[in-house]
């Protein structure tokens, strides 16, 4: 658990304006509305913050779970003390590479795609 915490501080200094939420309910990210706290989510908002997130965790020896739109996944109750989720909602961008192949973020549905 020292660890991270130890990440939080490096994240929040090197990533002030990330939407970083702590203690935060899953219940409100799962389509079952169910689970208990998450010890932190954060919610970046482009390919160069989530880089810099998972470096950051990567460094502490930390691995994070990314989080799509949270359908089909099941949290504790009793929350996740441990955990450092990422979520992609906010990674939609999607287009055409001249070669014909697809870019496209994290947070793009299959749907959509």
């Amino acid at each position: 658990m020292e660890n991270l915490e130890t990440a939080l501080v490096q994240i929040k200094k090197e990533l002030p304006g990330l939407c970083l939420l702590e203690n935060e309910p899953m219940s409100a990210h799962s389509s079952f509305k169910i689970g208990g706290p998450a010890r932190a989510l954060a919610v970046p908002s482009d390919v160069s913050s989530l880089s810099k997130i998972c470096h950051i965790l990567k460094l502490n020896k930390l691995a994070p779970m990314l989080l799509g739109n949270g359908t089909n996944i099941l949290f504790p109750d009793e929350g996740l003390p441990e955990l450092f989720i990422i979520s992609t909602e906010k990674l939609t961008k999607m287009f055409l590479l001249p070669d014909g192949a697809i870019y496209a973020e994290a947070g793009v549905s299959l749907a959509k795609l």
